[in-house]
């Protein structure tokens, strides 16, 4: 999974569409205060769209 979010991240930069990214150690699973961030962030990045 690392991988392809590495890919994902490449892909937008390329595009020039800006994102936030981060990288936390100790494996993968669900983390719910990282969930709420990043879900935060989506909704503040639609808003300004509309």
């Amino acid at each position: 999974m690392l991988a392809g979010q590495r890919e994902f991240r490449a892909a937008l930069a390329r595009a020039g569409i800006p994102h936030e990214w981060r990288e936390v150690p100790g494996g993968h699973y669900f983390r719910h205060e990282l969930f709420v961030q990043d879900l935060d962030g989506m909704l503040r990045r639609l808003r300004r769209a509309g």
